[in-house]
């Protein structure tokens, strides 16, 4: 949590995180690209990008302005 925003993994082991606006509900980003279910999703200190790690062992940075990965 970092503010108003949340990242929620999805619990069906689709590999997606969402970034959503906690106040309203909106989902801001949707993150894919893990194969399995997302074990672990945290905002980076700025709020800026966001770390997931997942079942297929592979951690993955992302940008939140875009939902790209990070390079």
């Amino acid at each position: 949590r970092s503010g108003a925003r949340v990242l929620l993994p999805g619990d069906d082991g689709s590999g997606v995180v969402l970034f959503v606006d906690a106040t309203t509900a909106e989902v801001r980003q949707r993150l894919a690209g893990h194969a399995g279910a997302v074990r672990r999703a945290r905002l980076g200190p700025t709020g800026a990008r966001a770390v997931t790690y997942a079942e297929d062992r592979v951690v993955r940075v992302w940008s939140l302005t875009d939902g790209a990965l990070a390079t």
